[in-house]
């Protein structure tokens, strides 16, 4: 079998000369990060086995979807040792896995030639800390980065790393502005500032939301901010879909200070959270028309 390779250079201006940053391998042709179709169908087979050994167990289809350095990192080292975690794991939080984002690793480095599946898993809680159950069930995803290498034409998770987690930098002036708006929203039920709330969200947003006025924002921002300490939030992904919207996934954490039922806590209860924002360009503002938990 002969390929053929092509190579990129990146290039960077640096003490008054041009030089070499990062160079892409590009067999065949692909441009930098593509992966093929045949390359998306194998890995979607090999989800399939993933998800059935992630999330039942199934120790052949763990054998399937992954390498045995893999299964001796994460300590899976026989089949009984494997389906303990699982079932550790289910008795906790029943999880479960889908596919996010899927690219070649077209860099010369340490993982050129492997595929990088960034992947959301989610956590599907049925029952409270006091096993009451909860309706409907809470549902909670985060993302996460399988490193996947070719073995005998399969495709095999071979390591696995947050990288899918990391801040998302904003690059130009637009993702700058709509990352503070998510800022400057999150900011406002925290100062309870409705001028900041208005500005920041859509109408139908707020309907949705039914706080639609400053006389219903004020006692809900209140109630909130009595109830939340330390808040932050982190960009992990931004992404424009079209000129007028941007989808944008973000990590955020605090400090609950009070039970479901508003009631104080005798010791603070850490909150860590996966978001998506939408925001849409609105007469040259990036307003948010929608927050839905990341699952």
């Amino acid at each position: 079998m002969t390929s053929e390779y092509d190579f990129r250079y990146h290039l960077v201006h640096y003490e008054g000369a041009w030089k070499v940053d990062v160079v892409h391998m590009l067999p065949d042709g692909r441009n930098e990060g593509e992966v093929t179709e045949e390359e998306q169908e194998a890995v979607t087979r090999m989800l399939v086995d993933w998800r059935a050994a992630y999330t039942a167990g199934d120790c052949d289809a763990l054998l399937a979807s992954t390498t045995a350095g893999y299964r001796e990192e994460m300590g899976w080292t026989d089949c009984p040792a494997f389906q303990q975690h699982i079932a550790d794991q289910n008795a906790y939080c029943p999880m479960d896995v889908h596919q996010e984002d899927i690219r070649s690793h077209t860099a010369v480095d340490d993982h050129v030639g492997e595929i990088m599946l960034d992947v959301v898993e989610v956590c599907t809680l049925q029952t409270d800390e006091f096993g009451e159950p909860i309706d409907p069930p809470y549902e909670a995803g985060a993302p996460y980065r399988y490193h996947l290498v070719n073995e005998d034409g399969e495709w095999r998770i071979a390591e696995g790393d947050n990288g899918a987690a990391a801040e998302d930098e904003p690059s130009n002036e637009n993702e700058r502005a709509a990352v503070e708006t998510i800022r400057s929203y999150n900011q406002a039920w925290v100062d309870a500032d409705c001028d900041a709330y208005m500005a920041t969200t859509t109408e139908s947003f707020r309907i949705d939301l039914n706080v639609n006025g400053c006389a219903g924002f004020a006692p809900a921002a209140r109630s909130y901010s009595e109830g939340v300490a330390n808040f932050e939030n982190t960009p992990t992904d931004i992404e424009r879909p079209s000129m007028q919207a941007m989808e944008i996934k973000v990590h955020e954490t605090y400090d609950s200070l009070t039970d479901v039922d508003g009631q104080p806590l005798e010791e603070p209860f850490l909150i860590d959270e996966y978001w998506v924002y939408t925001l849409l360009l609105v007469d040259g503002a990036w307003v948010i028309s929608e927050v839905l938990m990341l699952v």
